[in-house]
């Protein structure tokens, strides 16, 4: 904007719309920097996107889901309120934060249980389930067969 001296993405959305006579068009931000205009505070058009960014976070909350023991200490993490993070999660993702989540403690204990003989509430409890019932029909969905069941046909596998 001429009037201003602010550059922004086409997609901004200011308090105020400028006039058509006072809209200038660059090529790319540095163009608009080098014509002496600076980034607008409201949509950052000198830095990464909005949907980069969302997809940025929801790729490092999935990555490091096994840190967080509720979907509401993930959305803190990602500075967004849970139905925020339910939402960019389902765009970015196709799935819930919690399924993620679950996903992740179940592949912890899948490992869990090929590699110790600890009990199945001990294992269910360290990755982070809070009741076994919960660890059980979370283990049953996301593989098929309850953790026992698991356990031993891991067992016959490594002894043949």
């Amino acid at each position: 904007m001429r009037t201003t001296r602010i550059y922004c993405r086409p997609s901004c959305r200011p308090p105020k719309r400028p006039k058509l006579e006072n809209r200038e068009w660059y090529p790319s931000a540095t163009a608009a920097q080098d014509a002496g205009f600076r980034a607008c505070k409201l949509c950052r058009p000198d830095g990464i996107a909005p949907v980069e960014r969302e997809r940025l976070m929801v790729n490092a909350l999935t990555r490091n889901a096994l840190e967080f023991s509720s979907v509401a200490e993930m959305a803190a993490a990602g500075l967004v309120s849970e139905s925020k993070l339910y939402k960019l999660f389902r765009l970015h993702r196709g799935v819930t934060p919690l399924e993620v989540l679950n996903r992740k403690r179940v592949e912890a204990a899948c490992k869990s249980l090929e590699g110790s003989d600890a009990s199945v509430s001990r294992i269910a409890l360290e990755v982070g389930f809070q009741s076994l019932s919960a660890f059980n029909a979370n283990f049953r969905r996301f593989m098929g067969v309850a953790p026992l069941e698991y356990r031993r046909h891991r067992m016959l596998l490594e002894a043949a």
